[in-house]
């Protein structure tokens, strides 16, 4: 057809008049564009799948301290995507997720905020309060506007950062806090603040430390250390603090002295460090014994000696050394998908809590104070996963173990709970590592995976594998690592692989039951599928022997074996899409709704028109040979 004929076609068909059927067809169509390929045009047309614009520098703010916070969140934009960090505004807007800020070494800990005091061990977790409050906070002299704030938790650089932003006219004032508690110094929580002055003019901050409150019977006294060309002085605070069980500890605290501002000057950056060492004894029957134990220990002169090596280091250094053993402690983990159906768990708070429960651990296989020889034993306790964890419940289906982490207490019962469960559990040995065996076990815990007689067991149930989950670098034991991968694919189906990061033997597997021929293992992936036993087993299994899995199948005695059917439809869009209607959005069935409501009003107004309409506004047409009065099944008088 030339283009001329479609041309007066296309008149015709607007200079003509449309039938009501006509009408009603294009009225869905044009309904249908707008709710499906509308929205989508809309957004390209608007480009917000163009790349984000790089952050401007801090001057000429149309939007301030609220402009400046949005650049300054660039840097975390990645981490916060893989649930790495959490972010929350302070004060708290909707859906923040409100976890504490809080760092801690399994030695001491700390809340960043000014009336946190520190917190030293007692029992099992850092519930042990200590008088003093070492938090320094920056408050711009003369402001009249609270600074725009937000939190930022790291988790796997064991960081919290706090970030302010004061209005000064068309620029902001930025002001960076950093907490950590010391990794591989143990006895040492660092504070940083960076202030970034714009303004050609300057600046003065007062500086606010609460320091010692109402701790009864504290002896304290004032001295310096010259480190260089710096004096930095500090003051030290010995006392007894009394624990849960009616004990008592003698504390030393030594921490820096902080002057009562500082300027900085236009265009410029200033730095303040705040360091705070912490030693105290072990639990003790009485006060004087408490004090008696301080002096015999000399434990005044080790923490100040602590604080001095903290000055001494470089700040970077100081910082990337605690980093890279956070970061180590994260080469093991887990991970699982994301789920929109109500009351679940998913990554955002299972990394809070592996985060929260290390920090309540020690690292002596990291740590400058471990004694060499006792650096074996701690690997030996990391080696020996005999027992662990071996219960058919996995822990994600037990919901008090995953509670709000709001406060320190909140994150001292959750951390408490998971301690107390896994040592129960058969994972006594694995705690002694510290924070490296914590990880190991928490990852064993949720998957129900034990090791037992020289073999690893899988031991979810098959109706539990319909998300997909990672169990990332295992530890077998002997320096090899195991990473577990379920998928669940398009058909609903779940399977297992298996992935050797680096073996010094050969490792073999086999699915549930055992029945079949074992697969051998290596850096690629090996596939298993998901079986079904009567009565239920692991669903699967791994050893470096051969021999002992052929021996395996004669021990474990089913009935029947099967591939697990696939998850229920409805259960998979319930975790997929947040409702179960078939994987199709809500928006999609209202406007199937709205759709059909529009074509009943049609078809009502089509009846009133030919049996009362005086006036035809639509001319009709013959569907078939005969009376043109006979139209659609109708009898009715046609001009």
């Amino acid at each position: 057809m030339a283009i001329e004929d479609i041309i007066k076609a296309g008149r015709r068909l607007v200079e003509g008049n449309i039938s009501s059927r006509r009408a009603l067809f294009l009225v869905i169509v044009a309904s249908a564009f707008v709710l499906y390929v509308g929205p989508g045009m809309l957004r390209w047309l608007l480009g917000s799948s163009r790349p984000r614009p790089l952050p401007l520098p801090n001057v000429h703010s149309a939007d301030g301290p609220r402009q400046c916070i949005r650049e300054r969140l660039y840097a975390f934009d990645a981490e916060l995507a893989r649930l790495d960090s959490v972010l929350s505004h302070v004060p708290p807007r909707p859906g923040d997720h409100q976890h504490v800020p809080y760092v801690g070494n399994g030695h001491v800990a700390l809340a960043a905020s000014e009336d946190s005091p520190v917190y030293a061990r007692d029992q099992r977790t850092l519930n042990a309060s200590v008088p003093f409050m070492p938090v320094v906070s920056a408050v711009l002299d003369g402001a009249t506007e609270s600074p725009q704030e937000v939190v930022v938790v790291q988790y796997v650089d064991g960081v919290v950062q706090r970030l302010q932003c004061y209005p000064m006219g068309d620029r902001s004032l930025d002001v960076t806090y950093k907490y950590f508690a010391h990794r591989t110094l143990p006895g040492l929580l660092v504070q940083e603040i960076k202030v970034r002055n714009p303004t050609e003019l300057d600046q003065m901050l007062e500086l606010r430390q609460r320091g010692v409150s109402q701790w009864s019977g504290a002896a304290v006294r004032r001295d310096s250390v010259v480190h260089g060309q710096d004096s930095h002085p500090y003051v030290v605070v010995t006392g007894v603090v009394r624990t849960a069980d009616q004990k008592h500890r003698g504390v030393v605290v030594v921490s820096s002295t902080m002057e009562g501002s500082v300027t900085v000057k236009g265009s410029s950056l200033v730095t303040v460090r705040c360091l705070t060492a912490v030693n105290y004894t072990e639990p003790q029957t009485s006060d004087e014994a408490a004090r008696r134990q301080l002096t015999e220990l000399r434990l005044e002169q080790a923490t100040v000696a602590v604080y001095t090596e903290g000055v001494s280091e470089d700040p970077s250094r100081l910082l990337s050394s605690h980093v890279e053993v956070w970061r180590r402690l994260w080469t093991s983990g887990f991970a699982i998908s994301h789920s929109l159906a109500d009351d679940v768990i998913n990554g955002d708070v299972i990394n809070a809590t592996l985060y929260y429960v290390m920090s309540q651990a020690r690292a002596p296989l990291h740590e400058k104070t471990t004694d060499l020889s006792r650096l074996p034993e701690h690997r030996a306790h990391l080696q020996y996963t005999e027992g662990c964890y071996g219960d058919k419940l996995h822990t994600l289906q037990a919901h008090r173990l995953w509670s709000p982490l709001r406060s320190v207490t909140d994150v001292l019962e959750t951390a408490n709970l998971w301690l107390m469960l896994l040592e129960k559990k058969g994972c006594h040995n694995m705690l002694g590592a510290g924070a490296d065996g914590v990880m190991q076990a928490m990852i064993l815990s949720m998957g129900a995976l034990k090791f037992s007689n020289q073999h690893l067991e899988f031991g979810m149930e098959p109706k539990d594998l319909h998300r997909d989950y990672v169990f990332r670098r295992l530890n077998f034991g002997n320096g090899t690592h195991v990473t577990l991968r379920v998928s669940v694919d398009d058909d609903n189906k779940a399977h297992i692989d298996v992935t050797l990061d680096r073996s010094d033997k050969s490792y073999f597997g086999c699915d549930a039951g055992c029945l079949d021929v074992p697969v051998r293992l290596g850096s690629e992936p090996t596939r298993f599928p998901v079986k079904l036993t009567d009565p239920p087993t692991p669903v699967l299994y791994i050893t470096s022997d051969w021999q002992h899995l052929e021996e395996l199948k004669h021990t474990i005695h089913v009935k029947e074996v099967n591939v697990a059917p696939a998850h229920d439809h409805h259960l998979m869009a319930l975790h997929r899409h947040g409702h179960a209607l078939g994987g199709l959005p809500t928006f999609f069935w209202v406007s199937i709704f709205l759709l059909i409501g529009v074509f009943h009003l049609f078809l009502v107004k089509l009846v009133i028109n030919e049996y009362c309409g005086g006036q035809d506004k639509f001319r009709t047409r013959s569907y078939w040979r005969g009376d043109r009065s006979q139209i659609l099944g109708l009898s009715v008088k046609v001009r």
